[in-house]
């Protein structure tokens, strides 16, 4: 059967991008930037964010949101 992953980035305290465009590219695109701003809205001061570390070969929108970004080539990822 065919499936396909549902990413629940509102869920989520760390989230780790591997060369992937979440918030750029990859498919269903606004469901992931919808779930990924869910979880950085502070509306209480307890509020916690997520944090995101992202490893890329080139810059992309979703390095650009890192809370850390390494770039190194794609072929040491």
């Amino acid at each position: 059967q065919n499936v396909r992953p549902v990413f629940r980035f509102d869920k989520a305290d760390v989230i780790l991008s591997l060369d992937a465009d979440f918030l750029g590219t990859e498919e269903e695109v606004h469901n992931n930037i919808r779930g990924f701003a869910a979880k950085r809205r502070l509306e209480k001061p307890e509020d916690g964010m997520n944090r995101l570390y992202v490893v890329e070969s080139l810059m992309t929108l979703t390095g650009a949101n890192a809370d850390h970004r390494l770039r190194i080539p794609s072929s040491a990822i």
